[in-house]
């Protein structure tokens, strides 16, 4: 962890590990100083070599975070600079009746699922952030993770007679928000308002563990956006991601 302070106030923190993560805690009145601060963090870290694959934060934070590093760290090999953060609290304005295909229950995974939900994780992570999880590990690692979260209730799957037809998982829990990344659906079923209802389901089962839920999505991804809207949430934030 590396944090910049002034006079004993915590104004920017960056947590450094196979993800690099930099937050503040400053509200909207002290952006700029915010700014300064992250930018006084990438200042020191630009002297260690990069050991991370991406860069992860709020847009504005990581705009600032950047520049010191790219001549050192860069050029990266994709930049996503706008992923909407999007909350859900309220009911979903989902319509069962305006759905042609309605999939199983969403429910936890358990052990028995691990199995089926391995290529399905493999396949949705290498399609979103465009390596395999497999490089530079293996896939006994990359099972364990996937069973550690299982055993953990972190894993939420919906199946049919051919397989798993959506997943998700909750990767944070706080007292207040769920984090939830790693949504897929059976490309063969996309379009078709399965993920929609999927989503309904999940949000309501993470609140069982929080009162909001949330996560980001690219701005481009139009159908999961609109998939989203559907399930409750809204835009609260705006999200950058830099790829190794």
């Amino acid at each position: 962890l590396w944090g910049t302070f002034h006079q004993g106030r915590l104004l920017a923190l960056v947590h450094s590990g196979a993800t690099l993560t930099v937050s503040s805690p400053a509200d909207d009145t002290a952006i700029a100083t915010a700014g300064e601060a992250v930018a006084a963090l990438g200042t020191l870290l630009h002297r260690f070599p990069r050991r991370c694959v991406s860069i992860i934060g709020p847009s504005r934070l990581v705009a600032h975070l950047w520049p010191p590093l790219a001549p050192v760290w860069g050029p990266p090999r994709d930049v996503r600079p706008q992923q909407p953060l999007l909350l859900a609290r309220g009911q979903a304005s989902v319509d069962p009746a305006g759905h042609r295909a309605v999939p199983p229950t969403v429910t936890f995974a358990t052990p028995e699922d691990v199995g089926a939900l391995y290529q399905p994780s493999l396949d949705m992570f290498t399609e979103e952030v465009g390596v395999s999880p497999l490089h530079g590990s293996s896939e006994q690692a990359y099972w364990n993770r996937l069973a550690l979260m299982v055993s953990q209730q972190r894993v939420l799957i919906a199946k049919d007679a051919h397989g798993v037809v959506f997943k998700a998982e909750i990767a944070a829990v706080t007292p207040h928000t769920c984090h939830i990344q790693g949504v897929w659906v059976r490309p063969n079923l996309r379009g078709r308002g399965i993920g929609t209802r999927a989503m309904v389901q999940t949000v309501a089962i993470a609140r069982r563990f929080a009162p909001s839920v949330s996560l980001y999505v690219n701005d481009y991804n139009i159908p999961a956006l609109r998939a989203y809207a559907h399930a409750g949430f809204h835009q609260v934030g705006t999200m950058a991601t830099i790829h190794f």
